[in-house]
C-alpha cells in the first residue's frame, strides 16, 4: 500500500493501521498489519465505537469469543481479543472479498443461480458447525454478512448478535435485520436454529433476484404470501426443474412454523440437493469477474484522511492495549476513570459553548476548538453533553477536540 512521501501508518499497540474498511451500527473495521508477525499477512481490527452502550461492547466481546471457539473454513477466524480504555478490539482474519450485498450492486437482477446456491450451501454448513459445536444461533444471516473472497471461498461474518442455546430462553430482544427476521422472533419466542434457516431462505431469494422477500404480517397468511412472492422467481439460465427446486427451497426455509423448516444437517443436505440440480459453479472464476472489480473500486487512502478517523484517533494516544482471554465469558473490567481537575473558568467556557450561533459553524471552528480544549479534564455533565453534540461538527478539528474532552473524562 503506497501513500504520499513521509506518511506513517497510525500505531495501535503492536499493530499498524493501513486503512479504514468500513463501519456498522456499533463498530468500525480497520485493515492492519501485526508488526510482531504473530499473524501472517494483513488482518482486520474490529473496534467498538467509543460511545456505544455497554451492551454493544459486550456483544463485540461475545462475538470474538464465539468466533474463537469455532473452527470452520466458512466462518471468519478470530485471533485475539484486546481492550483499550475499556473498549474491545477484535483481531480477526482479513478476507479480501465482497459481500453478497456488494455483489448485488454490480448484479442488481441477481447473482447467477449456481453462485447463490453455492453461497447458501456453504452458509448452511457454517451454521451447522456453529450449532453442532456450541449450540450457537447466528441470528443475523443476510447477504451483507456473506462474503465471497477473491479465491472463491464463502465466509459467514458478524456473529455480533449470535446467541448460545443456554441463553436463548433469556433473550428478550429482537435484534436482527428486517426482512430476514423469522416471525417467531417478533413474537418474543426463544431462538432456535430455525431462525437462521428462515434468514438463509430470505437471503437466497435476495441473492437470486435482488429483491426483499416480504411476507404477510398475519400468521395465517404468511406461507401463502411467501409462495406468491417466489412464484415469479426465474433466474436466468435455469431450466423449469431448477426453478421449481429453488422456489420450493425458499418456501420451505421461510415457513411460518419453525418446526417445518430444515436445520442442521437436514438444511445442508436440502440446499446441496438443489445445488446439484443447478451444477456447482467455479467460484474463483466468478470472483475474478465480479469480486475483483469491487475491490479495485474501494479507495485505500491513508487512515488519517478517512472521515471516520477523528473518531478513531484516540487509538493512537495513551492508554495501554491489553489482551483479554478468549476462552472465558466472565466479566471484563469497566471503563477506568482517571484523576481529573476542574478548569478554573468552567462557567465562562460553558457560556461560550452555549452560544447557538457557534455550533456546527465552520468559520468559528478555531474558537470552538479553543473552548473545548479549556474543558479538558472536567466531568461536568453540561460540558460532556455539549462536547458530545460537537463530535459530528463539520470541521474535523472541532470533532476531535470534542472527543478529547470525552476521553479526558474517562
Amino acid at each position: 500500500m503506497t501513500w504520499g512521501r513521509g506518511a506513517v501508518a497510525p500505531q495501535v499497540g503492536r499493530f499498524e493501521v493501513l486503512s479504514v474498511l468500513g463501519t456498522g451500527g456499533e463498530a468500525v473495521v480497520l485493515l492492519a498489519r501485526d508488526r510482531a508477525d504473530a499473524v501472517p499477512g494483513p488482518i482486520g481490527l474490529k473496534v467498538a465505537k467509543r460511545l456505544g452502550d455497554a451492551t454493544a461492547f459486550d456483544r463485540l466481546r461475545d462475538e470474538a469469543r464465539i468466533l474463537a471457539s469455532l473452527s470452520h473454513g466458512n466462518i471468519l477466524k478470530v485471533h485475539r481479543l484486546l481492550e483499550k480504555d475499556g473498549l474491545p478490539i477484535v483481531v480477526m482474519e482479513y478476507v479480501e472479498g465482497a459481500s453478497g450485498m456488494e455483489q448485488l450492486g454490480r448484479l442488481p437482477d441477481g447473482l447467477p443461480a449456481p453462485v447463490a446456491a453455492e453461497m447458501a450451501w456453504r452458509t448452511a454448513m457454517a451454521l451447522e458447525a456453529a450449532w453442532a459445536a456450541h449450540r450457537i444461533v447466528h441470528r443475523d444471516i443476510k447477504p451483507a454478512n456473506l462474503l465471497v473472497s477473491l479465491d472463491g471461498v464463502v465466509k459467514v461474518v458478524d456473529f455480533g448478535i449470535a446467541l448460545a442455546a443456554e441463553a436463548a430462553g433469556e433473550a428478550e430482544d429482537c435484534l436482527g435485520t428486517p426482512g430476514y427476521v423469522a416471525p417467531e422472533r417478533r413474537y418474543g419466542r426463544s431462538d432456535s436454529p430455525a431462525v437462521d434457516s428462515y434468514a438463509l431462505g430470505a437471503s437466497l431469494f435476495g441473492l437470486l433476484c435482488g429483491r426483499l422477500l416480504v411476507p404477510s404480517p398475519s400468521p395465517l397468511g404468511h406461507d401463502a404470501s411467501i409462495a406468491r412472492g417466489v412464484s415469479g422467481l426465474s433466474p436466468a439460465g435455469v431450466g423449469p426443474s431448477g426453478r421449481r427446486a429453488l422456489r420450493a427451497l425458499v418456501i420451505d426455509l421461510c415457513r411460518h412454523d419453525p418446526a417445518q423448516r430444515p436445520f442442521g444437517s437436514a438444511l445442508v443436505e436440502r440446499v446441496r440437493s438443489v445445488l446439484q440440480q443447478l451444477g456447482a459453479p467455479d467460484l474463483q472464476a466468478y470472483a475474478a469477474q465480479h469480486v475483483a472489480p469491487i475491490l479495485a473500486a474501494r479507495a485505500r487512502a491513508h487512515p488519517r484522511s478517512h472521515p471516520l478517523w477523528p473518531h478513531l484517533a484516540f487509538l493512537e494516544r495513551g492508554g495501554e492495549v491489553r489482551e483479554l482471554p478468549l476462552d472465558s465469558r466472565g466479566p471484563v473490567r469497566a471503563l477506568a476513570l482517571r484523576e481529573v481537575a476542574e478548569p478554573a473558568d468552567l462557567e465562562a467556557t460553558l457560556g461560550r459553548l452555549g452560544r447557538a450561533r457557534w455550533w456546527r459553524s465552520v468559520p468559528d471552528a478555531p474558537a470552538l476548538e479553543c473552548a473545548l480544549a479549556a474543558l479538558r479534564g472536567t466531568r461536568d455533565p453540561r460540558a460532556i453533553a455539549r462536547a458530545l453534540e460537537l463530535t459530528d461538527h463539520a470541521d474535523p478539528r472541532v470533532g476531535e477536540a470534542a472527543w478529547e474532552v470525552l476521553a479526558a473524562a474517562c
